[in-house]
Protein backbone atom coordinates (compact mmCIF):
# COMPACT_ATOMS: atom_id res chain seq x y z
CA UNK A 1 0.00 0.00 0.00
CA UNK A 2 1.36 3.38 -0.94
CA UNK A 3 0.04 6.46 0.41
CA UNK A 4 0.46 10.31 -0.10
CA UNK A 5 0.71 12.99 1.96
CA UNK A 6 -0.92 16.58 1.36
CA UNK A 7 -1.28 19.66 2.87
CA UNK A 8 -3.63 20.33 0.37
CA UNK A 9 -1.84 21.07 -2.52
CA UNK A 10 -1.55 19.80 -5.98
CA UNK A 11 -0.61 16.31 -6.73
CA UNK A 12 2.90 16.24 -8.60
CA UNK A 13 2.27 13.68 -11.78
CA UNK A 14 5.81 12.97 -11.58
CA UNK A 15 7.95 10.14 -8.83
CA UNK A 16 11.91 9.52 -9.33
CA UNK A 17 11.68 11.21 -13.32
CA UNK A 18 8.34 8.55 -13.63
CA UNK A 19 4.82 9.55 -14.83
CA UNK A 20 1.95 8.12 -13.04
CA UNK A 21 0.82 5.43 -15.95
CA UNK A 22 4.98 4.61 -15.72
CA UNK A 23 4.55 4.60 -12.36
CA UNK A 24 1.36 1.95 -12.47
CA UNK A 25 3.07 -0.52 -14.60
CA UNK A 26 6.20 -0.16 -12.11
CA UNK A 27 3.65 -1.39 -9.08
CA UNK A 28 1.68 -4.12 -11.06
CA UNK A 29 2.25 -7.45 -9.71
CA UNK A 30 0.64 -11.09 -11.35
CA UNK A 31 -0.28 -13.42 -8.39
CA UNK A 32 -2.50 -16.64 -8.18
CA UNK A 33 -5.67 -16.07 -6.60
CA UNK A 34 -7.02 -17.96 -3.74
CA UNK A 35 -10.45 -16.98 -2.49
CA UNK A 36 -11.76 -16.45 0.96
CA UNK A 37 -14.66 -17.39 2.31
CA UNK A 38 -16.47 -15.86 5.23
CA UNK A 39 -14.10 -14.34 6.10
CA UNK A 40 -11.24 -10.86 5.66
CA UNK A 41 -7.54 -10.28 6.10
CA UNK A 42 -5.69 -7.13 7.22
CA UNK A 43 -2.26 -6.00 6.47
CA UNK A 44 0.22 -6.91 9.25
CA UNK A 45 -1.97 -10.14 9.72
CA UNK A 46 -0.52 -14.00 10.33
CA UNK A 47 -3.64 -15.75 9.74
CA UNK A 48 -4.41 -19.50 8.84
CA UNK A 49 -7.22 -21.30 6.96
CA UNK A 50 -8.07 -23.85 5.10
CA UNK A 51 -7.66 -24.64 1.12
CA UNK A 52 -9.97 -27.36 -0.78
CA UNK A 53 -11.12 -26.53 -3.76
CA UNK A 54 -9.17 -27.68 -6.38
CA UNK A 55 -8.94 -24.24 -8.21
CA UNK A 56 -7.65 -23.10 -5.21
CA UNK A 57 -5.26 -25.78 -4.21
CA UNK A 58 -3.62 -25.21 -7.57
CA UNK A 59 -3.23 -21.71 -7.22
CA UNK A 60 -1.26 -22.39 -3.71
CA UNK A 61 1.17 -24.48 -5.84
CA UNK A 62 1.88 -21.94 -8.37
CA UNK A 63 2.81 -19.66 -5.39
CA UNK A 64 5.08 -22.25 -3.69
CA UNK A 65 6.71 -22.96 -7.25
CA UNK A 66 7.24 -18.73 -7.23
CA UNK A 67 8.28 -16.88 -4.62
CA UNK A 68 5.54 -18.30 -2.15
CA UNK A 69 3.46 -14.94 -3.04
CA UNK A 70 -0.51 -15.35 -3.42
CA UNK A 71 -3.37 -12.78 -3.82
CA UNK A 72 -6.04 -13.47 -0.81
CA UNK A 73 -9.50 -11.75 -1.70
CA UNK A 74 -12.95 -12.45 -0.44
CA UNK A 75 -16.21 -13.79 -2.53
CA UNK A 76 -19.38 -12.06 -2.22
CA UNK A 77 -21.40 -15.12 -1.79
CA UNK A 78 -19.92 -17.31 1.17
CA UNK A 79 -21.76 -20.88 -0.06
CA UNK A 80 -21.07 -20.61 -3.68
CA UNK A 81 -18.96 -23.01 -5.03
CA UNK A 82 -18.65 -22.33 -8.44
CA UNK A 83 -17.15 -18.74 -8.73
CA UNK A 84 -16.40 -16.40 -11.76
CA UNK A 85 -14.15 -12.91 -11.52
CA UNK A 86 -17.86 -11.48 -11.07
CA UNK A 87 -18.18 -13.01 -7.79
CA UNK A 88 -15.00 -11.48 -5.70
CA UNK A 89 -14.37 -8.29 -4.30
CA UNK A 90 -12.39 -5.79 -5.79
CA UNK A 91 -10.03 -4.99 -3.13
CA UNK A 92 -7.73 -8.20 -1.35
CA UNK A 93 -4.25 -8.45 0.36
CA UNK A 94 -1.11 -9.97 -1.45
CA UNK A 95 0.22 -12.64 0.89
CA UNK A 96 3.61 -14.96 1.31
CA UNK A 97 2.91 -18.26 2.36
CA UNK A 98 4.70 -19.55 5.19
CA UNK A 99 3.57 -22.95 6.28
CA UNK A 100 1.42 -25.89 4.43
CA UNK A 101 -0.28 -29.00 6.17
CA UNK A 102 -1.97 -31.45 4.47
CA UNK A 103 -5.66 -32.81 6.31
CA UNK A 104 -7.93 -35.12 5.95
CA UNK A 105 -10.59 -34.76 3.18
CA UNK A 106 -7.86 -33.65 0.66
CA UNK A 107 -7.98 -30.35 2.61
CA UNK A 108 -4.46 -28.12 2.78
CA UNK A 109 -4.03 -25.47 6.01
CA UNK A 110 -2.73 -22.23 5.03
CA UNK A 111 -0.60 -20.19 7.08
CA UNK A 112 0.29 -16.63 5.75
CA UNK A 113 1.27 -13.20 5.83
CA UNK A 114 -0.55 -10.46 5.13
CA UNK A 115 1.42 -7.62 3.19
CA UNK A 116 -0.31 -5.52 1.83
CA UNK A 117 -3.89 -4.10 0.18
CA UNK A 118 -3.94 -4.62 -3.79
CA UNK A 119 -7.03 -4.10 -6.35
CA UNK A 120 -7.29 -6.43 -9.07
CA UNK A 121 -6.92 -4.90 -12.36
CA UNK A 122 -7.30 -7.60 -14.60
CA UNK A 123 -7.77 -11.76 -14.50
CA UNK A 124 -5.09 -12.76 -16.79
CA UNK A 125 -6.16 -16.52 -17.04
CA UNK A 126 -9.36 -18.43 -15.23
CA UNK A 127 -7.78 -21.93 -15.25
CA UNK A 128 -6.57 -23.68 -14.51
CA UNK A 129 -6.47 -21.48 -11.24
CA UNK A 130 -7.56 -17.40 -11.33
CA UNK A 131 -4.62 -15.78 -11.89
CA UNK A 132 -4.62 -11.89 -11.81
CA UNK A 133 -2.66 -8.92 -12.43
CA UNK A 134 -2.76 -6.07 -9.48
CA UNK A 135 -1.89 -3.03 -7.98
CA UNK A 136 -1.30 -1.65 -4.46
CA UNK A 137 -4.53 0.58 -3.15
CA UNK A 138 -2.99 4.24 -3.45
CA UNK A 139 -4.72 6.54 -1.09
CA UNK A 140 -3.88 10.42 -0.36
CA UNK A 141 -3.76 11.53 2.68
CA UNK A 142 -4.90 15.90 3.48
CA UNK A 143 -2.82 16.55 6.55
CA UNK A 144 -5.97 18.69 8.10
CA UNK A 145 -6.63 19.70 11.35
CA UNK A 146 -9.76 17.50 11.04
CA UNK A 147 -8.13 14.90 10.39
CA UNK A 148 -5.22 14.91 12.80
CA UNK A 149 -8.27 15.37 15.11
CA UNK A 150 -10.26 12.70 14.09
CA UNK A 151 -6.78 10.34 13.73
CA UNK A 152 -6.23 11.11 17.69
CA UNK A 153 -9.43 10.01 18.54
CA UNK A 154 -9.46 6.90 16.57
CA UNK A 155 -6.66 6.05 19.02
CA UNK A 156 -8.61 7.33 22.22
CA UNK A 157 -11.45 4.75 20.58
CA UNK A 158 -9.29 2.20 20.06
CA UNK A 159 -7.83 2.10 23.44
CA UNK A 160 -10.89 1.96 25.25
CA UNK A 161 -11.85 -0.56 22.87
CA UNK A 162 -8.64 -2.47 24.72
CA UNK A 163 -9.99 -1.51 28.10
CA UNK A 164 -13.63 -2.55 27.74
CA UNK A 165 -12.47 -5.68 26.25
CA UNK A 166 -9.90 -6.43 28.87
CA UNK A 167 -7.27 -6.62 26.55
CA UNK A 168 -3.91 -6.02 27.67
CA UNK A 169 -2.03 -4.65 24.18
CA UNK A 170 0.20 -1.69 25.82
CA UNK A 171 2.76 -2.54 22.81
CA UNK A 172 0.45 -2.79 20.51
CA UNK A 173 -1.00 0.76 21.52
CA UNK A 174 2.71 2.26 21.60
CA UNK A 175 3.30 1.04 18.23
CA UNK A 176 0.11 2.53 16.66
CA UNK A 177 0.84 5.97 18.86
CA UNK A 178 4.27 6.12 15.79
CA UNK A 179 2.58 5.48 13.13
CA UNK A 180 2.29 8.38 10.38
CA UNK A 181 0.24 6.90 7.60
CA UNK A 182 -3.02 6.53 8.24
CA UNK A 183 -3.99 3.67 6.20
CA UNK A 184 -1.60 1.54 8.52
CA UNK A 185 -3.30 2.58 11.75
CA UNK A 186 -6.56 1.52 10.11
CA UNK A 187 -5.82 -2.15 9.08
CA UNK A 188 -3.78 -2.36 12.49
CA UNK A 189 -7.44 -1.29 14.33
CA UNK A 190 -8.73 -4.00 11.82
CA UNK A 191 -6.76 -6.75 12.42
CA UNK A 192 -7.41 -6.22 16.08
CA UNK A 193 -11.42 -6.13 15.77
CA UNK A 194 -13.56 -9.04 16.02
CA UNK A 195 -15.68 -7.73 13.11
CA UNK A 196 -18.06 -9.27 11.31
CA UNK A 197 -17.66 -9.91 7.67
CA UNK A 198 -19.49 -6.35 5.89
CA UNK A 199 -17.47 -4.29 8.59
CA UNK A 200 -14.19 -5.11 7.75
CA UNK A 201 -15.06 -5.56 4.01
CA UNK A 202 -16.02 -1.99 4.26
CA UNK A 203 -12.87 -1.06 5.88
CA UNK A 204 -11.01 -3.43 3.16
CA UNK A 205 -13.06 -2.08 -0.21
CA UNK A 206 -13.10 1.58 0.81
CA UNK A 207 -9.88 3.27 -1.20
CA UNK A 208 -10.55 7.27 0.62
CA UNK A 209 -8.37 7.51 3.09
CA UNK A 210 -10.60 9.80 4.73
CA UNK A 211 -13.49 7.68 4.28
CA UNK A 212 -11.97 5.27 5.95
CA UNK A 213 -11.15 7.05 9.04
CA UNK A 214 -14.41 8.55 9.42
CA UNK A 215 -15.75 4.59 9.15
CA UNK A 216 -13.32 3.32 11.27
CA UNK A 217 -14.12 5.73 13.72
CA UNK A 218 -17.76 5.17 13.32
CA UNK A 219 -16.85 0.95 13.73
CA UNK A 220 -15.33 1.31 17.24
CA UNK A 221 -17.89 4.01 18.79
CA UNK A 222 -20.29 1.17 17.70
CA UNK A 223 -18.44 -1.47 19.28
CA UNK A 224 -17.51 0.02 22.11
CA UNK A 225 -21.03 0.69 22.75
CA UNK A 226 -21.90 -2.81 22.22
CA UNK A 227 -19.63 -4.92 24.36
CA UNK A 228 -20.81 -1.87 27.29
CA UNK A 229 -24.07 -2.95 27.07
CA UNK A 230 -23.04 -6.81 26.72
CA UNK A 231 -21.56 -6.47 30.17
CA UNK A 232 -24.40 -4.62 31.66
CA UNK A 233 -26.40 -7.66 30.39
CA UNK A 234 -24.05 -10.43 32.10
CA UNK A 235 -23.89 -7.67 35.28
CA UNK A 236 -27.97 -7.89 35.90
CA UNK A 237 -28.06 -12.00 34.72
Amino acid sequence: MSIEKKEIQEEKTDRMGMTEPELFVQEKETLPLIPLRGMSVFPGMVVHFDVGREKSVKALEAAMERDQMAFLVTQKEVIKEDINPEDFYNIGCRVKVKQLLKMPDNLVRVLVEVQERREIVEFESLDPYFLVTTRPVRSVYYDTKENRTLIRMIRESFANYMNVTRKVATDLILAMDSLDDPDQLIDIIGANLFLDLEDSQRLIQETDVNKRLVLTYEILVEEVEMIKIEHNIDEKV
